[in-house]
C-alpha cells in the first residue's frame, strides 16, 4: 500500500456518520469532533511478504480538507493537500507528483475530513469490544471494489492511537499515533506547496 492510498483512507477514516452507539463508535464521534486543527507523531508498520517496513513522522490536519504528512524515516517524503489540490514530494528522489482530489468517498476519501457526505453508505461498522486497553471499531467498506478488506480503529482515553488496514494484497499497515496536540496554532502556508527548481514533476489523478 502506498503511502499517498493510506493517506486517503486515513482522511476518510476522521468523519462522524451515523450508526448504532457503542465504546468504539462512542469514541469515535468524540474524536472527530474534538478539534478544529491538529497534529501528532506517528510510527507506520506495512507487514506484507517479507520484513516488515517501519516508517516515521509527523502528520497535521485542518478541518475541512486540508492536511499534511511528513515522513522523515526511513526516508524523506510529504504529502500535502490544500483542500483541491494534492503534493507527493519525494525529496531523496527530486521528484514531485500533483494533481487535483476527485471528493468522492467512492474514488477518494482524501477531502471527507469534516463532510456532510453519509459515508455509513459505503462502509459497515461493528463493535469489536475493547482488547489489549482499547476500545475498537471496525469499517468494513461495502464495495468489493475497495481496496481494502477490513480497517480497525483503536481508541483510548486520550483519543485514536492505533488504525490497522488489512488490503485485498494480504498487506497490513498499522499507524501508531502519540504526542497529539489538539488545535495547535499551525504556520500560515504549511497546506501549500510550491515544487523547488529542479525537481521532476509528474501529473496525476488521485481518484481512479
Amino acid at each position: 500500500m502506498n503511502c499517498a492510498n493510506l493517506v486517503s483512507f486515513l482522511l476518510f477514516a476522521l468523519i462522524c456518520f451515523p450508526s448504532e452507539a457503542g465504546p468504539g463508535r462512542d469514541a469515535f464521534d468524540q474524536y472527530v469532533s474534538g478539534f478544529a486543527t491538529l497534529k501528532a507523531n506517528f510510527i507506520q508498520i506495512v507487514h506484507g511478504d517479507g520484513d516488515p517496513e517501519i516508517l516515521e513522522g509527523k502528520v497535521y490536519f485542518s478541518r475541512p480538507d486540508q492536511f499534511r504528512w511528513d515522513y522523515s524515516l526511513p526516508y524523506r517524503q510529504s504529502i500535502i493537500s490544500n483542500g483541491e489540490e494534492l503534493w507527493i514530494y519525494e525529496q531523496d528522489l527530486d521528484q514531485v507528483t500533483h494533481g487535483t482530489v476527485n471528493n468522492s468517498p467512492e474514488n477518494t476519501p482524501m477531502l471527507l475530513l469534516g463532510s456532510s457526505e453519509n459515508v455509513a453508505l459505503y462502509f459497515d461498522l461493528e463493535e469489536l469490544g475493547r482488547h489489549s486497553e482499547f476500545d475498537w471499531l471496525s469499517l468494513a467498506p461495502k464495495q468489493s471494489e475497495s481496496q481494502y478488506d477490513d480497517i480497525r480503529l483503536g481508541f483510548d482515553a486520550e483519543g485514536l492511537r492505533i488504525m490497522e488496514l488489512q488490503d485485498k494484497l494480504g498487506q497490513t499497515t498499522r499507524m501508531q499515533f502519540s504526542e497529539e496536540e489538539r488545535d495547535p496554532v499551525l504556520p500560515s502556508g504549511l497546506f501549500e506547496f510550491k515544487p523547488p527548481p529542479g525537481v521532476d514533476v509528474v501529473e496525476a489523478f488521485f481518484g481512479e
